[in-house]
């Protein structure tokens, strides 16, 4: 074609106003806006910029939409489809390839894609929609607040890696089988930030029944977790148990009223129980636990973290500690306690078997143990100590109140004992010992044992009254300089003459002396003698005459010179602490 006849072709299509109508082969380009009435079919490739169709648009191959463009009819591409702007279709929508809208999309009747298609803002479709793939775009709304229903045999929604926001003041999930793979159900979720709502109070299930309304929820300061069922609505605890009605606590639990159960209790998470506590069975408590009252195990207690046994506690098994723990009350245990953690024990305890130490241990309260006594640690008792058996110290131990052990104690370690202590058997020490108090070994004097050093820190004084002075006891040991002595009691004996302190009598004559009686400081009877009989320096006995009752004969009066003569009476105790007094004899 020449090109006056393009020059031709363009004014004849200007005067039928046409003019913006572009035809190249098959394409037709329409550049300015095009108002259409009736049907258009178009074989080639389109591309519209502000387009009006009151009717039906049919495109065979691809359109390419630059602006805004509203069909009130329907609209068919068999082709690729590129929408710039918002695109309205009042009719029905069928896109056989793919489709790509930057803008809105609004479709007032059916909507039929059959291959992939974006959709960059808002996608408001009136009719059902049919995408044949996949369907990208930021929101689907429905016009006038209509219903959007999503059917198929198997529906996904997001993948492994999404977030999935359901928001709505009421979700109906209507299936008898519902079932959530590998994955946590969060309630008391805000949708806005993806965090809880709040402090998580009365969030759980309900179950709605007949007759009533049950649930398993939080209580009001979503402390705990509450139960009830719909025909029983009355509130319970959640109560954790296996097979065999072992109840296990495994969260953070606080327990208010008294509990008893009849079979084992595993504590694996933070518990306080404020009530008395009864457990047939054993209690095994791998967390932190508060114990507020007082506690009866019928089985075994397997203390393997933290706890606070605030009452009393009776154990009719064993005890096994292997961390840190505090009981402040009474403990009385009909088995073995195994201490392998730190443990304090401020009340009096009672154990009828064995207890094995392998961690530092403080009582603080009084300690009887009907068996033996092996410490593998440090041991603290602060109290008075009884032990029926043996005691066992192969590490450093302290007992500050007074100990009695009923059969052996075998010292490996260092130990130290501050108190009266009594044993009934034998005593070995192979470690160092330090004794501060009394010591008694049996009724009668048994073995000592030493194959190492005993340590004690002896005091200096200068002699016996320096050492009395200074507060050692009788029979306690002092040293002055290197040489170790003994502090003895010089308390003198009490002496008292019966009869007259004067006597007169004839020379030549017997004399019955009216007698002497003697009694030491802790009031035992002593015997008295006749030392000395005479005046001056002389002595007219040779031995010395014992004093029985008030019936003593004395016949050397012949002896005695006619004057004024003394007798001398003399008494000493065990720790021959002597006392004297005398009597006058006047002779004629």
């Amino acid at each position: 074609m020449s090109t006056l006849d393009n020059i031709l072709i363009q004014k004849y299509k200007t005067m039928l106003g046409l003019g913006y109508i572009l035809t190249n082969s098959t394409n037709t380009i329409l550049l300015g806006d095009l108002s259409i009435n009736s049907n258009l079919n178009i074989s080639g490739s389109t591309i519209l910029h502000n387009t009006t169709l009151n009717s039906s648009l049919y495109v065979n191959n691809n359109i390419l939409y630059f602006n805004n463009v509203s069909i009130n009819s329907n609209l068919t591409v068999s082709g690729n489809t590129k929408i710039q702007n918002t695109i309205t279709v009042l009719g029905n929508l069928y896109v056989s390839n793919k489709t790509y809208i930057t803008g809105p999309l609004n479709v007032s009747g059916t909507s039929l894609i059959y291959n992939a298609s974006t959709v960059g803002t808002n996608m408001t479709i009136n009719g059902p929609v049919y995408p044949n793939n996949g369907l990208i775009t930021t929101n689907i709304y429905p016009s006038n607040n209509q219903i959007i229903n999503i059917t198929g045999n198997i529906i996904t929604i997001g993948d492994s890696g999404s977030i999935l926001n359901i928001i709505g003041t009421s979700n109906f999930i209507a299936t008898s089988n519902l079932n959530i793979v590998d994955k946590l159900l969060y309630l008391n979720l805000d949708a806005n930030t993806i965090s809880a709502y709040d402090i998580g109070n009365y969030s759980g299930i309900e179950i709605l029944g007949v007759s009533g309304t049950g649930f398993i929820k939080t209580n009001i300061d979503a402390t705990k977790f509450q139960i009830a069922t719909p025909l029983d609505e009355k509130v319970n605890y959640i109560a954790t148990q296996d097979l065999n009605n072992n109840f296990y606590i495994s969260g953070k639990t606080l327990l208010i009223n008294s509990v008893s159960t009849t079979n084992n209790l595993y504590v694996s998470g933070q518990s306080t129980i404020d009530g008395s506590t009864y457990i047939k069975n054993n209690l095994y408590v791998t967390n932190f636990s508060t114990l507020n009252n007082n506690t009866t195990i019928g089985g075994n207690l397997y203390i393997s973290s933290n706890a606070i046994i605030m009452g009393n506690t009776t154990i009719m098994g064993n005890l096994s500690i292997s961390n840190s723990s505090l009981i402040q009350g009474n403990i009385t245990m009909l088995g073995n306690l195994t201490i392998s953690g730190i443990t304090n024990i401020q009340g009096n305890t009672t154990i009828q078997s064995k207890l094995n130490i392998n961690k530092n241990l403080l009582i603080e309260g009084s300690l009887t143990s009907n068996s033996s006594l092996v410490i593998g640690n440090n041991l603290t008792i602060n109290g008075k100590t009884t032990i029926v058996s043996n005691l066992n110290i192969n590490k450093s131990s302290l007992l500050h109140g007074s100990t009695t052990i009923r059969s052996n104690l075998i010292i490996n370690n260092n130990a130290i004992l501050f108190n009266q202590t009594f044993f009934i058997s034998n005593i070995n020490i192979t470690g160092n010992a330090k004794l501060n108090g009394n010591i008694t070994l049996g009724s009668n004097i048994s073995n000592l044992y030493i194959l190492s050093n005993i340590i004690s820190k002896l005091p200096e004084y200068a002699d016996n009254s320096a050492a009395k002075a200074g507060g050692i006891p009788i029979w306690g040991f002092y040293r002055t300089g290197g040489i170790i002595k003994i502090r003895l009691n010089d308390i003198p004996p009490t002496i008292a003459l019966l009869g007259s302190t004067s006597v007169t009598i004839i020379r030549g004559s017997t004399f019955i002396d009216p007698g002497v009686y003697a009694m030491d400081s802790e009031n035992n009877n002593l015997p008295v003698y006749i030392t000395f009989i005479g005046s001056g320096t002389t002595n007219y006995i040779n031995n010395n005459i014992l004093i029985s009752g008030s019936s003593t004969l004395i016949t050397s009066t012949s002896l005695l010179p006619s004057s004024l003569n003394t007798i001398l009476y003399q008494t000493q105790d065990i720790f021959d602490n002597i006392t004297t007094i005398n009597r006058y004899i006047n002779i004629l």
